[in-house]
């Protein structure tokens, strides 16, 4: 997907079998993501593990940001 401002909605709806507290920290990663690398990026919202009291891992992957300028 394409991180943009408006997109945290989709992996939120992706993810509606989770609980409240997981959909929150994807969200949160992915507009992290987006502030980092800048908007329009492409980005990956990824969860291992499954709904339940088990331990689960989210991870937003996407490019890596631009480096300093050259001087």
């Amino acid at each position: 997907m394409a991180g943009r401002t408006g997109a945290a909605p989709q992996p939120r709806h992706r993810l509606r079998g989770h609980t409240f507290e997981l959909r929150s920290c994807a969200t949160e990663l992915l507009m992290d993501g987006i502030d980092r690398v800048g908007e329009g990026a492409p980005a990956t919202v990824g969860v291992t593990g499954g709904p339940g009291p088990a331990r689960t891992r989210t991870e937003v992957t996407g490019p890596d940001p631009p480096g300093p300028a050259p001087r």
